[in-house]
């Protein structure tokens, strides 16, 4: 009985979490689940050897079974681990942290910084708060070299590469913070399609809370007016 190739096991989010590691770099996933993307990149010569990492022992079980089903058990080491905890300084060359909400990250790049910055790369799939994440790679000396949009399932899924380079980045534009430099330089087609459903739930929004009238509608309608000023700001740049 042959396994399933595990690209046949991974979803598009995945895969494009994957394809932003930079060839040869030694790779830890942390919260790596069923450890689909260090066995994909092992096994497709993109990585030669990885570190795949979990804070539970079930999600680190499935990701053994993935491993050794997969032949790998002598390039892929698994270990129980807290973000960054039993990472060593200089083990890794690239961090993936995928599928977790953004302030969950930030927690982990910040709770361990001798290992954060001895990374050359981060590849990271924040599912919440996506601008708290970029603004503190910033802080902590990366700069976002890449970035992906996917849509799948019905969500939108944003993903950043971002690299440790010599000169200190540039504080990103609160635009920038929110819908990633990469993705509006780029004028990514993904991006404009979430930017346009963003302004019409927002205008939904702001029409019932106009019709609430309350003190507390008053306030969260001026929130909503902020967030659709910059959507329509970022939208604009389609149109240039």
């Amino acid at each position: 009985m042959t396994n399933t190739p595990i690209i046949n096991k991974m979803s598009e989010r995945l895969l494009s979490v994957a394809a932003l590691v930079t060839p040869g770099n030694r790779t830890a996933d942390i919260g790596t689940d069923h450890g689909y993307v260090p066995v994909y990149l092992v096994e497709n010569g993109i990585v030669t050897s990885a570190i795949a990492m979990d804070v539970r022992k079930g999600p680190l079980a499935r990701a053994q079974e993935t491993v050794t089903g997969a032949g790998l058990s002598d390039r892929i080491e698994l270990r129980l681990s807290d973000g960054f905890e039993k990472l060593k300084p200089g083990e890794a060359d690239t961090a993936v942290i995928a599928g977790m909400g953004g302030m969950l990250i930030c927690h982990i790049l910040t709770a361990h910084p001798e290992t954060t910055a001895s990374l050359k790369e981060l590849v990271l799939e924040p599912q919440s708060e996506v601008d708290k994440v970029r603004r503190l790679l910033s802080e902590i000396g990366f700069t976002i070299t890449d970035e992906r949009m996917i849509f799948e399932e019905g969500k939108y899924y944003p993903i950043i590469k971002a690299e440790k380079r010599p000169s200190s980045p540039a504080a990103l534009g609160e635009m920038e913070e929110y819908f990633g430099p990469v993705l509006l330089q780029r004028r990514d087609p993904i991006l404009r399609k979430y930017l346009a459903w963003q302004i019409q739930v927002n205008e939904q929004i702001a029409v019932r809370l106009a019709m609430a009238g309350s003190e507390n509608s008053m306030q969260r309608l001026q929130e909503v007016k902020e967030e659709l000023r910059l959507l329509l700001a970022a939208y604009s740049r389609y149109e240039m």
